[in-house]
């Protein structure tokens, strides 16, 4: 009898570890669903509010969540999008809503831009910052979403390039990359809007750089009678060779549009002594 009554609790006993790991398993699904952050660990360092996962999302994609302070650094870290490969489509920063430096949970949003042509499966990225480079240290939040195309067309951004031309003795000497964007009908702003972003990494390992600093930003262009007037924040000197390609950059960027045949560039509204070699 003492025999029976031990098998019999043994195996009520192995009846509720199924059944609560059957219902733990349900109850992470269920949470996953409504897209909120489920981690086998107690640490959770960041959660998604949106987009939820498997969402349909359109350009501008908005991203909200929280993440501890440690996930930052100077107040951002990286959010990417990309395809099912790994391959880079956009990125943008993550921007803490309130003091980072903190161990608890810091709200964050993010507004990431995209040029896709047709609806496509990809994977949104949210990379914890790690300026150590220690691999130890990296991590990251996966959310795999459901990106809708948008109507696009195509421009060309000109760069120097160290493979086409390694001696760089003609400093006016660029070559053309093409890019997807957006159709707009401010497709002269939007081309130099992505000329400023610079090379990406891909063609940036095909030897094409750029002589414009990260972090200047263009003001304003308008286009009256064949002339676009460009007008940017300020771009740091370099040396004659480093403004002559500049200039030349965003000139040959502009001429590309058949209705502008000549450009003037302005820094901040001034036109006098800017990008002179």
């Amino acid at each position: 009898m003492r025999k029976y009554l031990l098998s019999f609790g043994i195996g009520v006993g192995v009846l509720a570890l199924i059944g609560g790991a059957l219902w733990f398993v349900q109850y992470a699904k269920n949470r996953q669903e409504t897209g909120v952050f489920v981690s086998p660990s107690p640490n959770v360092d960041i959660v998604v509010d949106t987009p939820q996962l498997n969402a349909t999302v359109a350009s501008p994609i908005k991203i909200s969540g929280r993440a501890r302070g440690s996930w930052f650094f100077e107040a951002s870290f990286p959010a990417m999008l990309e395809t099912k490969t790994g391959g880079i489509v956009a990125r943008t920063p993550a921007r803490a809503l309130g003091d980072w430096m903190t161990s608890d949970f810091v709200p964050f949003e993010a507004t990431l831009s995209y040029t896709v042509a047709t609806d496509t499966a990809m994977t949104l990225v949210l990379k914890k910052d790690n300026p150590s480079g220690i691999p130890e240290k990296d991590a990251s939040r996966t959310i795999p979403v459901i990106v809708q195309g948008v109507p696009t067309a195509a421009v060309k951004l000109y760069f120097a390039n160290t493979i086409f031309d390694p001696e760089r003795l003609d400093c006016t000497k660029l070559f053309s990359v093409t890019r997807l964007i957006p159709k707009t009908t401010t497709v002269a702003r939007a081309a130099l809007e992505q000329l400023l972003l610079g090379p990406t990494p891909a063609e940036q390992d095909q030897g094409y750089f750029t002589g414009i600093d990260q972090g200047v930003r263009l003001n304003s262009v308008a286009i009256k009678n064949g002339v676009a007037y460009a007008d940017f924040t300020d771009i740091p000197d370099g040396g004659s060779c480093r403004v002559v390609t500049i200039a030349r950059q965003i000139e040959n960027t502009l001429k590309q549009f058949p209705t502008i045949k000549n450009v003037v560039i302005s820094l901040n509204g001034k036109t006098e002594n800017i990008l002179q070699p």
